[in-house]
């Protein structure tokens, strides 16, 4: 944000005033009035200081109203005759209730995450490559890990019962499903369902794969929601932030002639 600053003009008269008032306060440092004018002069020191630091204070008051995204990455180790060992990492972390954790997977499998006990997450598949906000919206003390066994890794999320929010990011207000219906004989057929949307920028949706198999998602024009790597796994649901504004329609591999509009303002 950019600040103007305003000149004040100065004239003669003004001047003037300010070498009686510097006389005035000379002849009073003589006569033993000087103590007085410092002290005045500290205390109006002191009253400005205050109220920058209640400006500063409501200007950082505004500023946290949401709390940074926190980032979690999926790595493996290798050594020559080993296993490959995956891990989070940090494989600690502490959030507020109703915040996300975006999860970048750099490994080279994918993860199905679940929890312990259950923390009502949605059907989280964290593919090769891919960044991922995964929402907890329970309180509680949680062991996240890889579904398979394989290449499993494991961490802790510690849920806060405060309410909080993720700048960037807002809680979706849509799932949007992909169907399916099989009819012996005959092609498979895909549906999205809802098949208009209207959110505001930076609103979320949710994107739930109820086929038999992982499907890609894409907009056009191109809305910035990782087009050619967005992946939906089977019985997956991932959530899909949309920060930019426009009219996007959107479609799946399995059936591009099936379209989503997503009515962005």
């Amino acid at each position: 944000m950019h600040q103007r600053h305003y000149h004040g003009q100065f004239n003669l008269r003004l001047f003037g005033s300010l070498a009686t008032v510097t006389l005035a306060m000379v002849l009073l440092a003589a006569c033993g009035g000087g103590s007085k004018t410092s002290t005045s002069a500290s205390n109006s020191h002191t009253s400005s200081g205050t109220t920058s630091n209640a400006s500063t204070n409501s200007q950082t008051s505004l500023k946290t109203a949401c709390d940074p995204m926190a980032m979690v990455t999926i790595n493996e180790h290798t050594a020559s005759g080993k296993a490959d060992q995956y891990f989070f990492a940090p494989d600690h972390i502490t959030i507020k209730a109703g915040e996300f954790i975006t999860f970048s997977n750099q490994s080279d499998e994918v993860h199905v995450l679940v929890s312990t006990p259950a923390a009502a997450l949605s059907q989280s598949a964290i593919d090769r490559n891919e960044q991922q906000p995964v929402q907890f919206t329970r309180a509680g003390t949680y062991t996240l890990e890889s579904q398979d066994v394989k290449h499993r890794a494991t961490m802790q999320v510690t849920v806060t019962s405060a309410t909080g929010s993720t700048c960037g990011i807002s809680t979706p207000s849509t799932t949007i499903s992909f169907m399916e219906k099989h009819t012996q004989g005959q092609p498979d057929l895909y549906a999205l369902t809802p098949k208009t949307v209207s959110i505001h920028a930076g609103q979320s949706i949710i994107l739930s794969n109820l086929t038999d198999q992982a499907l890609n998602f894409s907009c056009k024009p191109s809305a910035d929601i990782m087009e050619g790597n967005l992946r939906v796994d089977m019985n997956e649901q991932q959530v899909v932030q949309f920060a930019k504004v426009g009219n996007f329609t959107c479609t799946s591999t399995a059936s591009p002639t099936s379209t989503l509009v997503v009515d962005v303002h």
